[in-house]
């Protein structure tokens, strides 16, 4: 291995320190934003928060279906083409 090599091998240690700087620096912003925003500490605390709230959009998804099934039944010449 010659000096040029290790210049090179160097130089992508660095890169890849700074890069991995901006990545923490990444996910600790999106951290704070969890804690902000939604009040969770850990990923596995935003996780749950998200199936909880993806369940209540089901909830409500099939109250608006069955609404809509409704105003059909009861108001037909609206939803004829």
């Amino acid at each position: 291995m010659d000096y040029q090599e290790l210049l090179q091998i160097k130089e992508r240690v660095e890169k890849g320190k700074q890069k991995l700087s901006e990545l923490k620096g990444a996910k600790t912003n999106q951290m704070e934003m969890l804690k902000k925003e939604f009040n969770c500490n850990t990923l596995e605390e935003a996780n749950t928060l998200k199936k909880k709230y993806e369940k209540e959009l089901e909830v409500i998804d099939k109250k608006i279906e069955v609404s809509v099934e409704q105003l059909q039944d009861t108001y037909p010449d609206l939803f004829n083409d």
